[in-house]
């Protein structure tokens, strides 16, 4: 029976082990490819995040440094903050031999699985009261998380059939069972949760257009419906500050138009379903950045940020890389494999939203996916993509699927696309 050095945090705190994480993270700065190999959850101290989310910045930066540990330090040193740097400073100076990283590894992955294992006990209560109350998807749920635990302790990255097929067969039933269960995060248009099954883990969505159709309403509208099932949604915002976006989001729940602020023409009753929408959005485990611009930024914060179940990107061709020496189609292509690659590491979906090129507009007709500006890359890299395109008529959106792994694609659902309120509803 394996044993670890003893855990010297307070036993009231999550397990975890200090020395153990001070111990891999200054491992991984002398040898870089340990970071591929740990997971953002496998850490539990502040200062331990803050760490290893800017080494795995650096890796996806490709630093020139990773293949020197002491220009590597320095690095770290100009961008951390004098706590999180002197932290990882005495942890190199305690650190006795870089081939001990294995052992290091082993015990901070057997800590956040103890971890995970703490956490089964709300899960396994939320069971059992549907259990009493005749539902038994909660109990699928805990079964699905002990499998998930035990098939963790394998080799990383390898999973048997037995195991692969137990999870889908597990799927299929509670699909099976209840026909409104949809696999995925669900995007608040019943329309489109029948077509894709929602968004699904480790997958990368597109909703592609030209300027002024909606694709800013759309991408915050599916995050709004996400952060009100209960996920946890990430929202960068390339386009417009954080305190607009709220605006419209209140205004779409509240369908109160901000234009009766603006003339002064808002009544008493508008200002109430106003705030009172203002109060609901604040409840929600959902954060927007306005500030990052880089595509080194969307990356980093998102490892770093705990728990995210769903990150949304408002958009694909805002986004740059400082120092880039390729042109405009190999920079989208590089952002689209990073996006793909975000959605992969973290186990979680990505929407994105991406400028569509003139073509179609010029010849009056409706977006395919040879439309997509600047890269084929996006076509090629995401598993989902749907143009939105004027419809019929003046108030209507098509909202065309152009690439769906999970479904139905050349197909058009019909949406009604109320600006004022920046809302978009299904067409009965």
């Amino acid at each position: 029976m394996k044993k670890h050095p003893p855990n010297k945090t307070e036993s009231e705190l999550p397990a975890h082990n200090e020395m153990a994480e001070r111990m891999l993270l200054a491992c991984a700065v002398h040898k870089p490819d340990i970071i591929s190999m740990v997971q953002p959850s496998a850490f539990y101290q502040t200062w331990a995040k803050d760490v290893f989310a800017k080494l795995a910045q650096f890796r996806f930066d490709k630093r020139p440094s990773l293949s020197d540990p002491v220009q590597l330090e320095h690095d770290l040193m100009l961008a951390l903050d004098r706590q999180t740097f002197g932290e990882l400073n005495g942890a190199l100076n305690d650190l006795p031999s870089v081939h001990n990283w294995p052992y290091w590894l082993e015990i901070v992955t057997d800590f956040e699985r103890a971890r995970a294992v703490g956490s089964l006990g709300a899960v396994a209560r939320n069971a059992a009261d549907q259990l009493i109350h005749g539902e038994n998807s909660g109990l699928l749920a805990v079964q699905k998380r002990v499998n998930d635990l035990v098939s963790g302790g394998t080799a990383k990255g390898i999973t048997t059939m037995k195991e692969i097929c137990r999870t889908v067969i597990n799927e299929i039933d509670e699909a099976f069972a209840n026909e409104s269960t949809i696999k995925g995060i669900p995007t608040g248009l019943i329309p489109l949760n029948r077509a894709m099954n929602g968004f699904e883990k480790k997958k990368l969505y597109v909703i592609a257009a030209r300027p002024s159709q909606g694709k800013s309403t759309l991408l915050l509208q599916f995050a709004h419906a996400a952060a009100s099932s209960g996920k946890s949604v990430l929202f960068f915002s390339l386009e417009m500050p954080k305190e607009e976006i709220v605006e419209r989001a209140a205004s779409n729940l509240s369908r109160v138009p901000l234009s009766n602020f603006r003339t002064k023409t808002a009544t008493p009753e508008d200002f109430r379903n106003f705030t009172g929408a203002m109060s609901n959005l604040s409840a929600l485990s959902m954060s927007i950045v306005d500030n990052a611009s880089s595509l080194s930024d969307i990356v980093g914060i998102s490892h770093q940020t705990e728990g995210v179940q769903l990150v949304v990107v408002d958009y694909l061709q805002r986004l740059r890389i400082p120092h880039f020496k390729g042109n405009r189609n190999e920079l989208v292509t590089e952002i689209s494999v990073a996006l793909k690659d975000v959605s992969m590491m973290l186990d979680v979906p990505v929407i994105a939203a991406a400028q569509l090129n003139r073509e179609s507009e010029k010849a009056n007709r409706p977006p395919t996916l040879a439309d997509l500006r600047d890269s084929g890359a996006i076509e090629q890299d995401a598993d989902f993509v749907a143009f939105l395109h004027p419809g019929k008529t003046k108030e209507q959106t098509d909202l065309i699927l152009g690439k769906n792994r999970s479904g139905d694609s050349n197909l058009i659902i019909p949406l009604l696309f109320r600006r004022e309120i920046f809302r978009f509803e299904s067409v009965l």
